[in-house]
Parts: structure tokens; sequence; C-alpha cells
């Protein structure tokens, strides 16, 4: 037994139980004794192994000592910041929210990776030094064994078992240095690299929490800015039209009075409109403000404080390890080791960043004060009054529908906001069940494991808190408005001023010929005279009680119920739809006082209609009764009908009994795909239906592809043959493309690519894109699985078109469109601006299709390959940009390059591209 350590104690050899062979388990560190100075824990030894056990592993007491101090260490940071009632006296989430220290911390992050690299380097090179120096010892102990059995001494020497033991320790020395090394190579290096690896990737998500919570701040100050630019020029344009009115009362015709009254009702309308849009988002942005200072950014910053607390506790376990498989048993090397040792205890995690915070402490940004700017209300004189919103006969059904969407959006959140609270909990208690136990190394990683989505849940509830207390204000606002008015009849938005003119203009009326809208007197009281209708017309409508529902005009199918709101514009408009659930059942929709109300017409067990009163034996006869009563539809609503809204028919408007229906071609978003037959002709065609228990809004979402496509005839667009709304369930009727989908055709074996072919390919897509370009259509999902192949028999040559127009929305003058559901979107073919903001224009659609050309010349293969979707977006925005595939002209990859620009103004056109790709496709040719 030599002498012990430092304090000068004697050490006992002690050994511990032994366990079977595993290559995550630690080695046996054969040393007759170690040094040990962690203050808080014993200095213990251990005892080598014998020949006959050689191969055998213990389980070392220092590395259960070392795991124990990070248990302690982990859990004592964690109750530190676990408490979300307590605001901690200094920190980075109270402290460092400014951009410099933001920009400190990264260069902080950056500096501790680099001395966890060079730290890795040391201990690497400490590997080959301690092998080599292990090599040279064994070397020395062979020579020693060298010695002849002949020439040894035979007597009981002293000098011999001097010899033999020097010998001895020799071989045990170098055992154990090799083993050492190999404990660090196999264990603290690899350990050492998952740190690493693991400080990157928290420094890389909190810059791209940090990049998204501040975008979604600015969004909501520009909101604001946004908000009171349209009311600045709605305020003006709002009082020229006021001006041209009243120039026109006194010296204009009927007629041209009426459209400049018309024009004043649009403009004041918009003008209430955005009175009420800037005063939400005003109290939104002060609102999100005071979130993202007090909550949003301070968990964030205390969410990367505990994280890199974390890694300071596991990286000084590292080192300490080390330092203790480097100890040597000399005095000299004791003195070295326990001045590292004692520097490494002095670490305390909690105290590590005291000085870096207290160098770069700033007060936070000033607060930004939101206040209601009255100098839009200065340039027209209304009756709007400052941080009061606008309640009127104008403005009454877009407030009703904005109350209605912020109270569902309003119950949705709080149900997610209480889900992750009680998962908040969950992980509390199971933190606080953890202890320690023999299996150190398993029950450190569920700890940490369990902290870390500790966090993540703590900053997801901040941001949610962040979000209600938004929705919460806003719905309080509209709440009180609508509570305010109650049962009473909205006041009028505007009067007018021609009454001395002989002309009567109910302030309801609307001028529906823009959109297509017309209104008809159906039916009149009896014993009534009206407008010279004669005995003819009331026998026309006695023989219209016998025709079947769906020949009636007032018969609008399975349209969804927002779509018929929308077309009850007066009081006493009815339409009859079949309801959204696909049960069949027929309701009544129908307008008065100011409110749509839809009315479920029940069915007897006799077969009979009825809907408050009397049953009658077919919808049609209950609805016609029903005018000729002139009696309220119920007595609780009051809502009398008047006008039934005549169902517009067009060249798309079809019946399920015009089409035959086929096999089934493939499976969409919301039903299958099948192919069918048109009777009249036998054109064949691709239907597209809708499942009948999808709910009305994706049943909405599903008819808007085919309004979209109804306006456009081109050759590289897919064209729609019409749509069967009159049952469920519903149709959208496409031309059949014979090819297939372009992903698809690109990857078959069989089909000839040559450059000339993918060119035109690309060309026909172009023409497409500038075709929706020129009509201000963003389709926002472009992509090779989303164009469709037709191959014309008489050459078999390719035409390229566009289809799935399922994401696709028009947009007004401005181009651009800001998502507001939250579907998925196909990262790696949408637009970085697209990402980070949700914002859609044109430029997206252009990036979009530089991706597809990609898919096109390099035959059908997945963009970005090898790289995950996270992976690639951050690659994308570092710069990268994908290689020309094979085969791919130089002209054509500099147009790739061109809608890969960062800058969406630096994207060209479509048009441009189309005209480019012309001009190549020709020069192939000749």
């Amino acid at each position: 037994m030599t002498e012990s350590n430092s304090g000068g104690k004697q050490l006992g050899k002690m050994a511990f139980g032994r366990k079977k062979r595993s290559s995550k388990q630690l080695s046996l560190i054969h040393q007759e004794e170690t040094m040990f100075v962690d203050p808080n824990t014993p200095d213990y030894t251990h005892t080598l192994l014998s020949d006959e056990e050689d191969g055998k592993e213990q389980v070392s007491l220092l590395e259960l000592s070392n795991a124990s101090s990070l248990f302690n260490e982990l859990n004592e940071s964690f109750s530190r910041h676990s408490n979300v009632s307590s605001t901690p006296q200094m920190g980075f989430g109270t402290d460092l929210q400014s951009r410099t220290a933001h920009e400190a911390l990264l260069k902080l992050n950056d500096q501790e990776i680099k001395l966890m690299e060079t730290f890795r380097r040391v201990a690497q090179k400490r590997v080959c030094c301690d092998r080599e120096y292990a090599t040279a010892l064994a070397g020395v102990s062979n020579l020693a064994n060298r010695f002849d059995v002949e020439s040894q001494l035979t007597h009981n020497s002293v000098l011999v078992t001097a010899w033999t033991t020097f010998i001895k320790e020799s071989e045990k020395t170098q055992k154990l240095i090799r083993q050492n090394a190999e404990t660090m190579n196999s264990n603290l290096i690899e350990k050492l690299s998952a740190l690493i690896r693991e400080k990157n990737d928290a420094k890389r998500q909190y810059m791209q929490e940090r990049h998204r919570i501040d975008s979604e701040f600015v969004k909501a100050k520009e909101d604001v800015k946004e908000n009171l630019a349209k009311y600045h020029r709605l305020a003006r344009e709002t009082k020229d039209s006021k001006l041209k009115y009243e120039e026109a009362i006194p010296k204009a015709k009927p007629r041209d009075l009426e459209k400049s009254k018309d024009k004043y009702r649009k403009s004041t309308n918009k003008l209430h409109k955005i009175h009420n849009d800037y005063l939400l988002s005003l109290r939104a942005a002060e609102l999100h403000q005071e979130h993202y200072r007090q909550t949003i950014l301070p968990r964030l910053l205390q969410c990367l404080q505990e994280t890199q607390e974390s890694q300071v506790s596991q990286l000084k376990q590292i080192m300490l390890h080390m330092a203790h498989l480097t100890n040597t048993s000399s005095e000299e090397f004791s003195a070295i080791n326990d001045t590292v040792v004692q520097n490494i205890n002095d670490i305390q995690p909690e105290n590590e960043y005291i000085g870096f915070i207290e160098n770069y402490k700033i007060d936070p940004p000033s607060t930004e004060q939101f206040e209601f700017d009255t100098s839009p209300m200065n340039e027209f004189e209304n009756m709007l009054k400052q941080d009061e919103i606008v309640l009127d006969n104008l403005t009454c059904e877009a407030i009703e529908h904005t109350h209605s969407q912020i109270g569902e959006e309003l119950n949705d959140l709080r149900e997610s906001l209480s889900e992750k609270e009680n998962e908040l909990k969950n992980l509390e208690e199971e933190i606080k069940s953890i202890h320690p136990t023999d299996a150190q190394e398993s029950m450190i990683q569920d700890l940490l494991l369990k902290q870390k989505a500790y966090r993540t849940v703590l900053k997801l509830i901040g941001e949610k808190r962040c979000l209600e207390a938004k929705l919460s204000a806003q719905y309080m606002i509209l709440d009180d408005s609508i509570k305010a008015l109650g049962d009473e009849i909205p006041s009028p938005g505007i009067e007018f001023n021609d009454e001395n003119r002989g002309t009567t203009i109910k302030p309801n009326a609307q001028n529906d010929s823009s959109s297509g809208k017309k209104l008809f007197s159906i039916m009149r009281p009896k014993n009534k005279k009206f407008n010279g209708e004669s005995a003819v017309a009331e026998k026309a409508v006695v023989h219209s009680r016998e025709k079947p529902i769906d020949e009636q005009v007032w018969y609008h199918g399975a349209i969804p119920r927002r779509d018929a709101e929308v077309l009850l514009v007066n009081d006493g408009n009815f339409l009859v739809r079949e309801k959204s659930d696909a049960s069949g059942q027929y309701v009544l929709s129908a307008r008065a006082n100011n409110r749509v109300r839809h009315f479920p017409i029940q069915v007897t067990a006799e077969k009979l209609y009825r809907l408050e009163g009397e049953a009658y034996k077919s919808v049609p006869y209950l609805i016609y009764s029903q005018l000729e009563s002139g009696n309220p539809v119920t007595k609780a609503s009051q809502a009398v009908l008047k006008n039934g809204v005549m169902r517009v028919r067009d060249e798309h408007d079809l019946r399920h009994e015009d089409i035959e229906l086929g096999d089934k071609l493939g499976a969409g978003h919301f039903g299958d795909v099948v192919r069918g037959v048109l009777k009249k002709n036998g054109f064949p065609v691709a239907v597209k239906t809708c499942k009948e228990t999808v709910d009305a809004d994706s049943r909405r979402k599903f008819l808007m592809e085919a309004k979209i496509l109804k306006q456009y005839d081109h050759q590289n667009i897919v064209k729609l043959i019409g749509v069967c709304t009159d049952r469920h369930p519903i149709y959208i009727v496409m031309e059949l493309v014979s090819g297939g989908d372009l992903l698809s055709y690109l990857r078959s074996d069989k089909n000839d690519l040559n450059q000339k072919v993918m060119l035109r390919m690309g060309e026909n897509a172009a023409a497409g894109m500038a075709y929706l370009e020129q009509k201000n259509c963003i389709h926002r999902d472009l992509a090779a699985r989303n164009c469709l192949v037709h191959i014309k028999e008489c050459d078999n040559s390719v035409i390229t078109k566009i289809s799935d127009f399922g994401m696709s929305r028009e947009v007004d003058d401005d181009n651009i469109y800001t998502m507001g559901d939250t579907r998925q979107v196909p990262i790696k073919w949408t637009a970085p601006e697209a990402l980070n903001y949700g914002t859609y224009t044109s430029a997206c659609d252009v990036w979009s299709y530089g991706i597809l050309l990609w898919e096109i010349f390099s035959r059908g293969s997945t963009p970005y390959p090898g790289f995950p979707n996270n992976v690639a977006r951050e690659k994308v925005e570092q710069g990268y940009r994908m290689s020309a595939p094979h085969g791919t002209p130089d002209e054509v990859y500099h147009i790739m390059m061109s809608c890969w620009e960062y800058e969406p103004e630096k994207r060209p056109q479509f048009k441009e591209v189309h005209v480019t790709l012309k001009r190549i496709c020709k020069f192939l040719k000749a």
C-alpha cells in the first residue's frame, strides 16, 4: 500500500459489485490508489482484478459519485427556474432582452463551443500520448522480464523482492494508464462530442425561436401601421364620395344620383370596417408587446440560460472525470492535480454567467405606446368615436361573423392551453419522482429530457397566454358592443339627403349586379293586388308547388352555410338548401331583422314536412304555403318569407344524373377521384368527390378550387367541366388528363425524357403560371405532383397542365395573401418569406417553379436529396442552393437560380420565364 493523496490520509482498498461486460458501462480503473478531491464526496480507492479475473468489469465508485453530483446540480438548477410565479433577481430573461445582449449571447455560445472543441482535441491528444506512454512502459517491463531464470538469485533476497515489486508495479501502472486512456476515448470524448452537438442545436433553436417571436411582434406592429394607412386613405375617399353625392342631389338624374349614393355607401362601409380593424389591431399589438416583453422573450431567454447551465454542469462532470483519470499518485503531480480539481470544483453553474450578465446588463427597450390616432377621423366628419366599435347596419354582419370566429378560436385556444398546463404539471411531477439509482447514466438522460420538455411546454404556454389575452380583449370589445345593441335594430351607417327629389331608397338596398345575385318575388299574400300580377301568374305559382324541390328556383342544393348567408342580403330573402352534415335534411335559411337564421325542416313519421306549424306533403308546398300566409316561420324569430333568392345556374352547373361514374383513379385530400363519363356526349372526365363525413368548412374549401377554376381557360391549366351541388356528395368534374400526374410520369422508365421533352414540360408549366399571374391567382402548391400530363394521340407529344388548386387564392390589387390557417405547407417547395411570415405573393410561386424545373430535369428526384425538411430550410436560409441536375442546359439552370433569389423582388416574373424558355426551345429545335 502506497501513500494517500494530498490530505495525507491512509486509503484502504475497496472492491465493488461486479457486472457483466457492456460497451455502455464504465471500464474498471486499474489503480491501487486514485485521487478524488471533491470536497463534497469521500475519497475512495479501487483494487485491481487478479489475472484470473481480467476481462470482468466492476462499477467505478468514482463514476457513481460523479453522476450523483451531476444529478444533484441538475435538480438544483431546475428548482431555481421551475417556479413560474417567481421572477429571478438576475438572469437572461430579465436582463438580456436587448439586441446588444442578443448578439453577445450568440458570441458567448460560439466561444463556449470553441472551448468544448478545444477540450475535445486536448483529450484526444492526451489519449494518444497515454497510449504511447503505456506502450513504452510495457517495453520496459518486457526488457526486465528477459532476465534469465538461471541467473536469478535463489536465496531469500530483499533485493529480489524489491526488484519483483518494482516490475509488478510498473506493469500495473502501464495497464492502468492504458485502461484510463481507453476510458477517455470511449466514454469522455463521446460524451463531449454529444455535448457539443447539443450546444450547437440549442444555439440554432434559440436563433430560430428568437427570429420567429421577433417577427411575430414586428408583424403585430406592422398591422397597426397598415390599418392606420388604410384608415387615412378610406377617410379621404369617403369624404370625396360624400361631396360628389351632395353635389349630385340638386342637379343629377335619378340614375346618376343612385350611382353616387351607392359609391358613398360603399366607401362609408369600408371606412367603418377599417376603423374596427384598426382598433382591434391596436389592442392586439399592445397586448402582444406586453406578453412579448414580460413572458415570451423572458421565457425563451430563461430556457436558454437553463440549457446552458445544464451544459455547464455536464461539462463540469466530464472535466472532473478526466482529471481523475489523468491523476498520478506522485506528490508533484498530486499538487498539480489538486489545483486542477479544486478549480473544477469551484465551477458553480448558477454563478457561471453572473459576470457576463453584469457586463451586458441593459434595461429592456422602452415600452411603445399604442394609442388611437384620431387624424383619419378629422379628415371626414362622422359619428365615429375614439376607442368605440361601429355597430350599424353596414357593419353588423361583419362584426357578428368576427365575434363568432374569434369566440371559436378562443375556445380552441383555451382547450389547448388547458392541455398544455396539465402536461406541464405531469412533467413537473415526473421530474420530482426521479431519484438516483445504480443506473446513473440512464437516469440522468431521462432527467435531462424531461427538463427540456418542461421548458418547451413552458414557452408554449407563455405564447398561448399572449394569444389568449389578445383574442379575449378583441372578443370582449365586440361582445360588449353586441350586448349593448341587444334586440334593437342597428342604426343606419349612412344617412341620405335626397328626400326632396321624391326618391325613396331603403338603407339596406344593395346593388347585387356585381355579385351576380338575383332576387325575385315568388309569392304574395292572398287577396292583395301587386304590380299588375294577374290570375295567370297565380296559376303559374300553383303549378310551381307541384315541381320537385330540385327544380325550384329557390333551392340551392348542398351549398355551404356561409355561402348561403352571403346570398341573403335583405330582410325577407330566403333559400332552401341541404344540411351541411350530409344527413339529407333540408334547411330554410332566411334573413330577418338584419340577421340570417337557419331553420331545419322537420320530417314527421308520416313523411310530411313542417317548420313550427302545419305539416305538408313536400317542401315546395310548405314554402309556398308559408309565402301565401305571410306568417312568421317561428314565433321566436318573427322571420317572414318574402323573396326567394334565385339559384343562378351557368354552364358549369351539373346534376349528379348527368355523370356516369367509373373506376377509382386515386385519392384526394377531401375524397376519392374517379373516372367518369358525361352522359350527353360520352366525354371522359375525372370526378373529384367530397366525402360526406368532412365538416362544413372543409366542404367549403373543396368548392373553392372549382370557384377559382371557373374563371380560367388555358391549354396549360386543367379545365373545369362542372360542379354538382344539388345533393351530397358534392362533385367537381374536371377534364380527364390521359398521362396522369407529372411526378409519376417523370419517374417512369417507360417514357422517353430527352432534353427537348423536358424543356417543353417546363415551358408549358411557365405558360400556365404566367396566365395565373396575369389573373392575380397565387397557386401556393406548385410541384410536379400537382401537374398533369396530357399525351396527344396524333403524335404522342406531351402537354403539361397545372392542376390541384386546393391551396390557391385569388388576391386583391396588392397581390399579397397572408395564410390564416394551420395547414401544413410543403417546406421544400415553399419560398423562405412564406415559411417565415406566412405571406404569399406570385414571387412565392416563382420560387416553387424553380423547384418544379429542378424536378423535371432530375427526372422526378426529391428536392434537397438527403436533407430532412428542417435541415433543407436552414441551409436555404444560410444561402445554399441545389446544383444543376445532370444534363441541364446552363440557361435553364440560370433560370432556376434566378427563381431562388432570397429577395422576392429580385425573382423574375412568369411571363419573363416563359419567353426565355420558348426561345431556348426554338434554339434546340433549330
